[in-house]
């Protein structure tokens, strides 16, 4: 294995940022600008939706499975779910 010397090393490092930045420009290029803002509005709390709270997913206390609100017994263990 040729050593290089600290200047090759960096100019090589500076080549890879260049071409990571060219890559990331391409990428948000390909994503509409309505997605992105979508987006931003919904991490804001900017949306109706964002604001309404999705309920906690329940489990089973015998065996942990995930349970959905219709269920009256867990589908794995068979155990009484509490209300």
């Amino acid at each position: 294995m040729a050593e290089r010397s600290f200047a090759e090393f960096l100019a090589a490092l500076e080549q890879t940022a260049a071409e990571d930045d060219e890559d990331e420009r391409s990428l948000l290029a390909a994503v509409p600008a309505k997605a992105v803002i979508g987006v931003a509005r919904t991490m804001i709390g900017g949306s109706p939706q964002a604001a309404v709270a999705k309920p906690h997913p329940k489990y089973c206390r015998q065996c942990g499975t995930e349970l959905q609100p219709q269920w009256r017994f867990c589908t794995k263990c068979g155990a009484t779910i509490a209300s």
